[in-house]
């Protein structure tokens, strides 16, 4: 083999290292985007992990603040989370079902290392107040629920977790919830719209 032609090889070869872990020129369009799509996207390369989830991170910045969906959400982590796929799919590509899809877990579900408040004042540190002698408690969770457990087995990246009602025991809003209620979604309220005129 030539000098020029081994020069060459180790050129390619060089970029087929770092092409997986290059950042999109733009950020990845998430609207009405399916895990199946994800993962025919990050098999081909269009995009990384870390774009994707940054992509659902800055959706999130850019509308949690109508909805007040979350009760956690850790940006860091969930890019880490997003950078150890990168790895994994580099070195052997997409070998799990749901190898690099964000999804969000309802704080009524533990996650290890986090607390699980389930929307309940008493679960929350910062229902604390030692003039009026309240008490919340942070319950961290020491192990995933099995649900989670198996889909992290399954590759998904958490992103954080989601606002409910205390205890679920009430509505779709979140109205019970130490966090406060929870926007719908236009389209929620277009649906309710239409089944009260009734249509189904």
């Amino acid at each position: 083999m030539g000098y020029s032609k081994l020069m060459s090889t180790v050129a390619l070869a060089a970029v087929a290292m770092v092409a997986p872990f290059a950042h999109s020129a733009s950020p990845v369009n998430v609207v009405e985007l399916t895990a199946a799509q994800i993962e025919s996207d990050l098999s081909g390369g269009l995009y990384s992990t870390h774009d994707l989830v940054q992509a659902y991170l800055d959706r999130i910045n850019t509308y949690n603040g109508n909805y007040n969906a979350f009760t956690y959400l850790s940006p860091a982590d969930a890019l880490a989370q997003a950078d150890a796929i990168d790895a994994q799919i580099h070195a052997n590509g997409v070998t799990k079902p749901l190898q690099g899809v964000p999804i969000v877990i309802k704080d009524s579900m533990n996650v290890a290392g986090l607390r699980t408040t389930s929307g309940f004042f008493g679960f929350a540190h910062e229902y604390s107040n030692s003039t009026t002698g309240q008490v919340g408690v942070d319950m961290i969770a020491k192990a995933d629920a099995p649900i989670v457990a198996r889909l992290r087995a399954a590759g998904a990246v958490i992103l954080g977790k989601t606002n409910l009602p205390s205890f679920a025991r009430s509505g779709a809003n979140a109205n019970t919830s130490f966090f406060g209620p929870k926007q719908q979604r236009h389209g929620d309220r277009h649906l309710r719209q239409l089944r009260h005129h009734g249509h189904r």
